[in-house]
């Protein structure tokens, strides 16, 4: 008697449940996360284990870093160097036009900046039909300068580098079984079809060989 009079039912003095839970709230946002050592890798913001070295997402300038110098300035390059194998010096390029000439061919690779880096040419022919088969032989004095020429030419138009026939036909160039200018030279001389070139006296037939300055030398 003589006291305040109770609270209403639901209400109680002191901290409300709601408020309780507020608090547990934000207590846990309060909480410090532990400190990731330095170089760990830790995905969605929390402690994780560092990938083995090399094994990580790279940036896009690591990547470039690990990008080869004659890549960044001729991207043809790098599908070249997977192309022929170290060292090619003999290429054959394939999907040349049947009508096309080894001369044609020729004063197309000179015009081109190959005169003094080719040494050797050979466009076999179907003596039957007088045309030729489709792709032709050619010797480089180094790999460097075999590699730009199948960087040009592989997976190009015949119709644009070799002009004169509108041929849809792509170019191919690969690797030739036989490589240097010593042993294609010994292979023909050895061969059967030399002697059917001589006697036919198709002297622009015949496989050519060029000196140090682009000059004819005799086969």
């Amino acid at each position: 008697p003589g006291g305040p009079p109770p609270p209403p039912p639901g209400l109680r003095c002191g901290v409300s449940n709601s408020q309780k839970s507020q608090k547990k709230k934000g207590a846990a946002l309060a909480v410090t996360p532990p400190s990731t050592p330095p170089g760990i890798v830790t995905p969605l913001g929390g402690a994780g284990i560092a990938p083995p070295p090399g094994l990580g997402p790279e940036e896009p300038a690591q990547r470039k870093q690990r990008q080869h110098p004659a890549e960044a300035t001729n991207p043809q390059a790098s599908a070249a160097k997977e192309l022929l194998p170290a060292g090619t010096t003999t290429a054959m390029l394939r999907n040349i036009p049947n009508k096309y000439t080894q001369e044609a061919l020729l004063a197309r690779l000179r015009s081109g900046g190959y005169g003094q880096s080719l040494d050797f040419i050979y466009v076999p022919i179907d003596f039957k039909n007088r045309c030729n088969f489709g792709y032709a032989f050619l010797n480089f004095r180094t790999p460097e300068a075999c590699s730009l020429f199948a960087a040009e030419f592989h997976g190009a138009e015949s119709r644009s580098k070799l002009p004169g026939f509108q041929s849809r036909k792509i170019c191919e160039v690969s690797p030739a079984r036989h490589q240097g200018l010593e042993e294609n030279v010994r292979r023909l001389r050895d061969s059967s079809v030399m002697a059917e070139l001589v006697s036919l006296g198709k002297p622009e037939w015949m496989p050519q060989i060029f000196g140090e300055d682009g000059e004819a030398v005799d086969f």
